[in-house]
């Protein structure tokens, strides 16, 4: 993934106009970065705000947590693969799918509300939650351990994540 961030959107020391800027962004577009925007490439404006830097790096991080998310169902996926023999090891199996995917949607859930830039309670009540997750999946990898379940580093590093990373 290719993002392209430009900058000096904030410049007010009279180098160039709001209109002057955004035209050279569009020549930026149009001229210069046009075969890699085809390509799926991205761009974003840092005007030296945490909101803007925020704003550039958010599909980083989604993309990380989607693929991180993608991981760890794949292991449980090969897990089950491998190990189909008792309705406990199915049910562990699928239980641990259930907690990542709310583990998943939890986290996309802060950030939204981190952006959002609320009153806070609400996001306090998506961290408990989150937080719940976390207890939930420590017990259901807890339970995959008893049944001999492999758990991998994917799987085991979620207990390790912050809400917010």
């Amino acid at each position: 993934m290719i993002h392209l961030v430009t900058t000096m959107w904030d410049d007010h020391k009279g180098h160039a106009s709001q209109g002057e800027k955004e035209q050279r962004e569009e020549e930026l577009r149009s001229e210069h970065w046009k075969a890699m925007l085809d390509k799926g490439s991205a761009i974003a404006r840092y005007e030296r705000t945490s909101d803007s830097a925020w704003s550039a790096l958010k599909p980083f991080l989604q993309a990380a947590n989607r693929r991180k998310a993608d991981l760890v169902l794949q292991e449980i996926a090969d897990m089950r693969r491998r190990r189909r023999k008792s309705k406990a090891d199915r049910e562990s199996c699928s239980r641990l799918e259930v907690l990542v995917k709310h583990w998943y949607d939890q986290r996309q859930n802060i950030r939204a509300e981190i952006h959002r830039q609320g009153d806070g309670r609400m996001l306090l009540t998506l961290k408990a939650k989150y937080e719940s997750t976390q207890r939930e999946l420590a017990s259901a990898m807890s339970e995959a351990r008893t049944l001999d379940l492999p758990l991998r580093s994917h799987v085991l590093a979620l207990l390790r994540t912050p809400a917010i990373a």
